[in-house]
């Protein structure tokens, strides 16, 4: 893959949790340059469970990136800038468009305790099973029900309800509009049709809003403006078009060439994610929709593990005394013990933010050591991988022929071994680990028509390494 230099190319910018990317792409898939700017922390938390983050942090990380990005290349023509962002992640705006607090982000562990009744004749519907529990736990979660509790002054004054990547867009454009394959989370939006549920549907009160308090949707790779005179200025950049793609997720999966009936998908970054790609909607399950792919046609049905890598990095940092992260790696040649498992998985669903689960984990480290409590845990998550894998599978009624994989965790070749040994599949991941920044950039490539279609697209740009392979032993 040799670009020819005076090509065009896109900067796709991922705004994520840990940090911001940029990345300069070519049509081949081949980059060109790139820059990371963290976001340390990640969030801020002014109480235990708050996951939350001044909106200016990410502004100011994305046009660091951008600038680092574009040096390593000043003279090559950028087409257009794509971008893709953390999920689930919310602002809340004034009439201005500016912030009126932190942005509300997705590991924020907040629900609303006291729900405000529904009106008539839905109340008495939703009280029916399925759907009362269901209902009560998205409403607790809901993000417009939240602010108006826990930030009630914000909320009052509150003009639009933004996702991050629609703030960021409007930052970039003077537009909040947004993909809607960024529309993830607890908002009266109907993902098999892609759209906002019209006016007077349950939703909009279940979830406390208005639809003047929400934000246009457009397709995956609709431009949602030219970059305006501030952004140029403040990213070091001439005139283009800015293309909303979809959400980190939908774009890691394009990104890694996904798109395809049978195979599975596996973010290992703080959560852990699992994607099926599917032409039709098909719920996750009950009363689990499927998301948007981040192309103009086609369905995600998403699985999702919220103690995924970030677990292992916190045993890694509370018992920081022993054997490093590669040393642990390189560990997982050896099976785990048996009896530590059986504790660990028992434990495992209570230890985000558990200080009695946290008690009995120091009591097993104390008794086990790290290297054998760092085996015992990710044979625990490779299970539960495992188990949301088949169950996928069974919802599909496909037999899965392979798995790619992205995230932080897929660097890790040890840990690739044990998950294409738990899976029996062969295991692949992509020639770059910024798979949500590449799968953004062929949203692009497709919009700009450098692709005549998803398959071609997916072909030219995302290159898989080679396959680890399942051990029988």
């Amino acid at each position: 893959m040799v670009p020819v230099m005076a090509d065009p190319v896109i900067l796709a910018v991922d705004v994520g949790t840990q940090s911001v990317r940029a990345l300069l792409v070519a049509a081949n898939g081949e980059i060109l340059g790139q820059a990371k700017e963290p976001l340390s922390p990640p969030y801020l938390s002014e109480y235990p469970g708050w996951a939350e983050l001044p909106a200016e942090r990410f502004w100011q990380a994305l046009c660091h990136a951008v600038r680092a990005a574009r040096a390593q290349h000043p003279s090559t023509l950028v087409a257009a800038l794509a971008l893709t962002t953390q999920r689930n992640s919310y602002l809340a705006l004034d009439a201005k468009g500016v912030p009126l607090g932190p942005a509300l982000l997705w590991p924020d562990q907040r629900q609303v305790p006291s729900l405000p009744p529904l009106p008539q004749p839905w109340r008495a519907l939703l009280a029916l099973p399925p759907w009362h529990q269901r209902v009560v736990e998205a409403r607790r979660k809901a993000p417009a029900l939240r602010l108006a509790h826990y930030r009630p002054k914000q909320w009052q004054r509150c003009h639009t309800l933004a996702t991050l990547s629609a703030y960021l867009t409007q930052r970039l454009t003077g537009r909040c509009v947004d993909s809607l394959a960024s529309q993830v989370g607890y908002l009266p939006f109907n993902y098999h049709q892609k759209t906002w549920y019209p006016q007077g549907h349950w939703r909009w009160a279940a979830f406390g809003l208005h639809p003047d308090q929400l934000y246009p949707l457009l397709p995956p790779g609709s431009e949602a403006g030219t970059l305006n005179v501030p952004s140029q200025q403040a990213l070091g950049l001439t005139p283009m078009p800015v293309l909303v793609t979809g959400g980190d997720k939908a774009c890691e999966v394009l990104g890694c060439g996904g798109q395809h009936r049978g195979v599975l998908n596996i973010s290992l970054g703080s959560a852990i994610s699992l994607n099926l790609y599917s032409p039709d909607p098909i719920n996750a399950g009950l009363l689990m929709p499927p998301y948007p792919a981040a192309t103009p046609e086609g369905f995600l049905t998403e699985r999702l593990l919220p103690q995924g890598m970030a677990m292992l990095d916190q045993l890694i940092q509370r018992y920081s005394v022993g054997p490093g992260q590669a040393s642990l790696q390189a560990g997982l040649v050896h099976p785990p013990a048996a009896a530590l498992v059986e504790s660990l998985r028992a434990l495992w669903p209570r230890l985000a933010g558990d200080d009695a689960a946290m008690a009995e984990l120091d009591s097993l480290h104390h008794q086990w050591g790290l290297a054998a409590l760092y085996r015992a845990a990710v044979a625990v998550i490779l299970e539960t991988i495992q188990t949301q894998a088949q169950q996928l599978a069974r919802r599909h009624r496909i037999v899965l022929s392979h798995c790619r994989v992205a995230g932080g965790g897929s660097r890790s070749l040890p840990l690739l071994q044990c998950l294409a040994n738990h899976l029996n599949l062969p295991v692949q991941r992509m020639h770059t680990n910024e798979a949500s920044a590449l799968g953004a950039a062929v949203c692009g490539a497709l919009a700009l028509g450098w692709h005549p279609d998803v398959e071609s697209a997916q072909q030219a740009m995302c290159h898989p390494q080679a396959a680890v392979l399942p051990h029988s032993d």
